[in-house]
């Protein structure tokens, strides 16, 4: 019987562990952004457990990733973007990768 409540322990406090670790992501703000601004820039503001821990992508679309600034908080991270003029509206994938697995899928809507 103590067998069976040392074990139960354990396997809480390595889950504790392992959420602790984890990355996710609760919120992009703006939420969504225009095309045919007057300005090509935007920054988004992405907020979740670690995402610092993680290196944005975008693949095959002509909105480019220009710089990543990690902020004190590990739950907070900047993404530089350039959206060309001729940008239609339409959404792209950012795929949010942690050692070189992907961790998160973000659908973001211009």
């Amino acid at each position: 019987m103590n067998t069976t409540k040392l074990l139960n322990a354990f396997i809480i406090f390595l889950f504790s562990i392992i959420s602790n670790f984890a990355q996710t992501l609760e919120r992009v703000e703006p939420p969504h952004w225009y095309v045919g601004m007057e300005s090509t820039e935007l920054q988004l503001m992405v907020y979740g457990q670690n995402i610092s821990e993680c290196f944005p992508q975008i693949k095959g679309k002509e909105i480019k990733i220009t710089n990543v600034h990690k902020a004190k908080s590990p739950n907070y991270l900047f993404i530089d973007l350039e959206i060309p003029p001729q940008t239609k509206a339409g959404s792209f994938d950012i795929i949010f990768k942690r050692k070189g697995k992907k961790a998160i899928r973000k659908n973001y809507t211009l």
